[in-house]
């Protein structure tokens, strides 16, 4: 699908805040409703847009994330479709991705604790003791992600909120759940699952973004229909600075071809997501960071992400426990 200068001004501003309404949509990309609606079924039905995400801060509700990579051995293809689907229908793993490179598979797993974390890869082990082979499991310290780099049309800048407290009830929960799955269910929708009125609907989602429980609301874009490759680069420091760190942080935080970056704890320092058009692409952005900080920096791995069979930020177990 061939997308024009209104597709990616919708897609942009979706990136930006998916719960939008259509009217302030068709203003923001200066189309009618008719063909806002029409254009987002179109891009939805081609694959375009694969989810509409709330981005829920699983700390805030006692959980924390851990980026599990998992290597794969003496498997064909129908035994790893068989691993990949049951890692998707875990109740407690979010986003999952297979790769080209060292790791066959990489996924969030969500946990109370290190404990539920060892339980887990226990019984995979048990399940798939002949196929699971080299792993690595890395808590992550932080994570932040830019979605509206892909449409080149504005420089992304991320707003600091001053945070509120909010408790968080069942009502809440119940919330958080229907918009893990659909971030774009109305208040209308949303309030006929809940028993509780439009408004009361909208000002309890107002207070989970205030107290940022939400964070963002964006869309989940494919990659590879959009034209591009995305790759994850896991970077080694050395001696630096603190001074030099921050400006490592404020490149990639910049740069127009990196759309999220995490620091793990422990492995490398690290990993930074860039998606661009092709090898040569990744080539010239990796040479670019040695010139600039190979004082201090040194690539520990690349890897090419393939699909995507599970982008649920946050998934069912966090609701059902």
């Amino acid at each position: 699908m061939k997308l024009d200068v209104k597709d990616l001004r919708l897609l942009y501003h979706l990136s930006k805040n998916c719960r939008l309404p259509i009217s302030q949509l068709a203003k923001k990309v200066g189309i009618s409703q008719e063909v806002v609606k029409y254009r987002l079924n179109r891009l939805v039905k081609k694959g375009i847009i694969v989810d509409f995400i709330a981005d829920i801060d699983e700390s805030k509700l006692g959980y924390g994330r851990y980026l599990i990579y998992l290597a794969f051995q003496n498997v064909d293809e129908f035994k790893e479709k068989e691993i990949i689907q049951y890692l998707i229908n875990h109740p407690f793993v979010a986003w999952t991705t297979t790769s080209t490179g060292k790791w066959s598979i990489i996924f969030d797993f969500i946990a109370e604790n290190i404990e539920d974390v060892n339980n887990f890869i226990e019984q995979s082990k048990e399940k798939y003791r002949e196929n699971i082979g080299e792993y690595i499991v890395a808590p992550q310290i932080s994570f932040q992600h830019f979605n509206s780099k892909y449409y080149q049309i504005d420089k992304e800048v991320k707003q600091k909120r001053k945070k509120i407290k909010h408790k968080v009830d069942e009502k809440d929960l119940q919330i958080l759940q229907l918009l893990s799955n659909n971030a774009r269910l109305d208040y209308v929708t949303l309030s006929k699952k809940l028993q509780l009125s439009p408004n009361a609907i909208k000002n309890r989602i107002k207070a989970l973004v205030d107290a940022q429980i939400i964070t963002e609301f964006f869309i989940h874009p494919n990659k590879t229909l959009l034209g591009f490759e995305q790759y994850y680069l896991q970077l080694d420091f050395g001696n630096q600075t603190k001074e030099q760190e921050e400006q490592f942080i404020s490149y990639i935080r910049e740069h127009p071809n990196v759309n999220a970056y995490y620091k793990p704890l422990g492995y490398w320092s690290i990993e930074v997501a860039v998606f661009v058009k092709n090898v040569g692409e990744l080539r010239r952005f990796i040479l670019d960071l040695r010139n600039k900080f190979g004082g201090f920096m040194k690539v520990h791995d690349t890897m090419l992400f393939y699909e995507e069979p599970k982008s649920n930020y946050l998934p069912k177990g966090v609701f059902q426990s």
